[in-house]
């Protein structure tokens, strides 16, 4: 992976337990969830059911796929006292029928944290596997990367991540990317208002991983690698948005002919998808964001087996 890309546009190792802003998050989100299923009167069936008996839980994939969510899972179990032995690893793959975990403890707490556990494991593992499928597709061509288009946020970047993905931006807080609603306004004002926007942006790099501005043809790339190529410190992206991938081999071959290739880190997005992104990987971008990842993904089927 180019260092560029790198420094811009990888965050996976943030995304451990280890990291105590991600340990804190991820224990918040997990104890907002379950009071939501929960509610005021808590799991009404089991309580009417079952008693203080122990148990033992499998969780069983349905179909094969990629693993993702396992550290999650035993953070989750580790909070309400179950235990938990893995025989599966974040990253490896599973197939229908694979035994993914083996959950001991009270009954009725495994039964209460079911639906969670099962939702973080097959949202994340479906984005997990689908992200891998389009690795291999494009032969490592180009990094690939979710969008903000998340539902679980950090869950879903963290599944990218576990694929073998880069993490993108996790918010509006850790990067600049000029967007074609910041140009109209700027516009407004200046003439030169995509200079102007390079030149603003500058002036708070210190608070970036990276500059961005999106474009939507060869002479809007062309026009913002040559600002571009003023930044200094820190990454410079054209975000080439909603363009074909035949257009956008245009606009690589163009900035090398100008010599602004090796300035600028190009990534493309918008429309593209597991059956096209072989397509923009041979066009030369070094980055292939994907809203799909995370916005209408499939979960990997999964259950969860008492006994």
């Amino acid at each position: 992976m180019k260092k560029g890309i790198k420094t811009a546009y990888q965050q996976g190792t943030k995304l451990r337990i280890a990291a105590p802003e991600y340990r804190n998050w991820l224990k918040r989100c997990i104890l907002e969830e379950l009071k939501s299923d929960l509610g005021h009167k808590g799991d009404i069936t089991s309580n009417s059911l079952i008693g203080n008996e122990k148990a033992a839980a499998d969780i069983i994939s349905k179909e094969k796929g990629i693993l993702a969510g396992a550290e999650e899972l035993i953070f989750l179990a580790s909070m309400f006292g179950i235990k938990i032995k893995m025989h599966k690893k974040d990253g490896m793959p599973i197939k229908d029928g694979s035994r993914i975990a083996t959950l001991i403890g009270k009954a009725k707490t495994i039964l209460r944290l079911e639906r969670l556990m099962l939702n973080m494991l097959q949202r994340m593992s479906g984005i997990a596997t689908a992200t891998w499928n389009i690795i291999k597709k494009t032969k490592n061509k180009a990094a690939i990367a979710p969008t903000r288009k998340t539902l679980l946020r950090y869950l879903d970047k963290k599944a990218v991540y576990v694929a073998g993905g880069v993490t993108h931006r996790f918010g509006l807080f850790d990067a600049i990317l000029i967007k074609d609603n910041h140009l109209n306004i700027l516009k407004r004002k200046h003439k030169n208002y995509v200079e102007k926007a390079i030149e603003k942006a500058c002036k708070s790099r210190k608070q970036a991983r990276f500059i961005g501005i999106e474009v939507k043809n060869t002479k809007e790339a062309l026009e913002a690698a040559r600002i571009g190529a003023k930044v200094r410190r820190i990454p410079f992206i054209l975000l080439l948005d909603n363009i074909s991938a035949g257009e956008i081999r245009n606009i690589v071959n163009t900035l090398k002919e100008e010599m602004l290739r090796n300035n600028v880190l190009l990534e493309a997005s918008g429309g593209i998808t597991e059956k096209n992104a072989v397509a923009y990987a041979k066009a030369g971008v070094d980055v292939i964001s994907i809203g799909s990842l995370t916005h209408s993904v499939k979960a990997l089927d999964m259950g969860m087996e008492m006994r």
